[in-house]
């Protein structure tokens, strides 16, 4: 497969970068002009962030900064820079110096020290220049772990490499999958279908850098010069995830608060709400009338009903009757006239300041 680099990405879609800025700077101007001066349909949908939707904001950029976080403060072990070689350097030059620094860091002789069967199994890749270049792509652990690959086949290391490249886009899956959920809101569950795209999207780019990475080319560089992917696509890939967290905190913040990408709810799910409302209400109308039928068939319960709603009278009249009860209606009522004129008074003078 033809290897996927920043210089042939550059070059595929330089002719199309063009007409993608004349599509995309007037795009940019007029959402930058709808921001600040909306239209009156736009305005009036305003509101201010909920508590919700900020705390929904602050997961994705909190989710964009620890990924970003870990990424850069990773450490790989590179064998190659530890032991003061070069690429050109045979496996078993570097084995031996390798070997020398684990004994002097255990205080034993080089000599008595044995190297880990993970360590062990890793330099019998590393032997050949097949499995040098590998080590650039993949790293020691995959080439260490990886009990049925062989350096000839490049695809098994890639297959055996896969879910730790898709376990990043899973975990932020899940984080944007909490954040538009429809327990949020409906804005922010608009953004759910667009996210799932773009996560698959990238994803796939991702594989397909992988394995279009040969490696042979650091064979002949020297250390300075050599591409260790091993390191940099991790950190790559949660530059990429952490820019599409960031991008949907804005593009929610703006959607939320009506100022931007409003998607109005469709007129479908509010229809069935209602059609289930009327349901319940039409099976509580039904349940009446059947009870109240069958009080009217039986006797017995046509009159304990009779007997039920005199006393129930007979309780009211009483409760009614009480000078006690009556003062303090009374004086509930008094307090709730002054509470809502106090309240009239201050919205007055509010309004009369704001004038």
């Amino acid at each position: 497969m033809e290897q996927i680099t920043s210089e042939k990405l550059w070059a595929w879609g330089k002719p199309f970068l063009p007409v993608l800025l004349t599509w995309f700077i007037p795009k940019l101007t007029q959402t930058y002009h709808k921001i600040r001066n909306p239209p009156a349909k736009l305005r009036a949908l305003r509101s201010p962030l909920t508590k919700t939707h900020a705390l929904v904001i602050l997961l994705l950029l909190a989710t964009a900064a620890l990924q970003l976080a870990y990424a850069y403060s990773r450490h790989y072990e590179n064998v190659v820079l530890l032991t003061g070689s070069r690429m050109q350097t045979s496996g078993s030059v570097v084995m031996s110096r390798l070997k020398k620094i684990r004994a002097v860091a255990a205080g034993m002789n080089p000599k008595d020290y044995q190297l880990s069967d993970r360590e062990e199994a890793f330099f019998k890749v590393y032997q050949t220049d097949k499995g040098r270049a590998l080590y650039t792509v993949f790293g020691p652990d995959v080439l260490a772990d990886c009990k049925w690959c062989h350096p000839e086949s490049q695809s098994s290391y890639f297959l055996y490499s896969i879910p730790n490249a898709v376990a990043a886009y899973v975990i932020n899956l899940l984080v944007t999958g909490i954040a538009t959920s429809s327990s949020i809101s409906f804005q922010a569950n608009s953004w759910r279908k667009t996210v799932l795209y773009i996560s698959f999207f990238l994803l796939t780019l991702d594989l397909l850098r992988i394995n279009s990475q040969t490696g042979l080319e650091n064979l002949t560089r020297p250390n300075n010069k050599v591409e260790w992917y091993f390191q940099i696509l991790p950190v790559w890939r949660a530059q990429i995830l952490a820019g599409m967290d960031v991008i949907l905190g804005i593009c929610m913040f703006l959607s939320t608060t009506g100022r931007l990408f409003h998607t109005p709810e469709p007129l479908f799910p509010r229809v069935t709400k209602w059609s289930n409302q009327l349901k319940t209400a039409g099976d509580r109308a039904k349940a009446a009338i059947m009870i109240k039928r069958s009080v009217l068939k039986h006797p017995e319960l046509a009159a304990q009903e009779v007997d039920f709603f005199d006393k129930f009278k007979a309780k009211e009249l009483e409760i009614a009757s009480n000078e006690k009860i009556q003062q303090s209606r009374e004086s509930a009522i008094q307090r709730t006239n002054m509470n809502q004129a106090r309240a009239d008074l201050t919205s007055f003078y509010d309004n009369a300041v704001n004038m």
